[in-house]
């Protein structure tokens, strides 16, 4: 329905262009060479709103004061072991969220790059600026943002160990994010107004 496939192990970026030309009145985007400079610059865009939860996490947890005292029992474990599978069943999620919010009948590949210990979606039509910001924030918010706030409202009638885990989970949803966050400061500042942003290899472009 969606045009989604998963190909497994992504190994060079011909397996991404698959012979497609790139139109010549493209501009890259001025980023990283590789997905791990782009995760740090990422990281320095995001570090300020990562920082802000971790503090109102810390603060609420004070506020409500659940005099909570780490036992090893069942329930405790029972609730790590499920918190440590979602952290690494929603990395599936998050780059399904991205690829449900490109059009339609565009086909959406989801690769696995084991090198970097990352996923990542790769789809080469044209989106709008505003489009691709959503797509880029989408996971972030869906699956970070959204659940904090709402933890954050209904913090006090939440009990331990469930209160730390989806915060912990929270929390790590936006930081698996922070790839997108450079995308997103990228396209703000360097792509002008009408113009569109597509996907080439490992890079984005964008063009009128």
């Amino acid at each position: 329905m969606f045009n989604i496939k998963y190909m497994g192990y992504y190994k060079e970026e011909t397996q991404l262009i698959n012979g497609a030309a790139l139109p010549i009145n493209a501009v890259q985007f001025k980023e990283g060479d590789n997905l791990s400079s782009i995760f740090i610059f990422g990281a320095m865009v995001g570090m300020p709103f990562i920082l802000s939860m971790i503090l109102f996490a810390y603060f609420k947890m004070k506020e409500v004061n659940y005099g909570y005292t780490f036992e090893l029992n069942s329930v405790t474990i029972i609730t790590y072991l499920v918190t440590c599978f979602l952290m690494v069943a929603l990395l599936f999620v998050h780059e399904f969220i991205h690829a449900i919010l490109f059009p339609l009948k565009a086909e959406k590949t989801i690769w696995f790059y084991p090198q970097q210990g990352a996923l990542f979606v790769y789809c080469n039509a044209l989106v709008s600026k505003i489009r691709f910001i959503v797509i880029c924030l989408a996971p972030a918010m869906i699956l970070g943002l959204i659940p904090f706030v709402l933890w954050y409202v209904f913090a006090k009638h939440i009990q331990m160990p469930y209160s730390y885990a989806i915060v912990v989970i929270s929390i790590t949803n936006v930081v698996a994010s922070v790839g997108d966050f450079a995308n997103v400061y990228n396209a703000i500042r360097q792509v002008p107004k009408g113009a569109y942003i597509f996907n080439y290899g490992f890079h984005s472009f964008w063009l009128k």
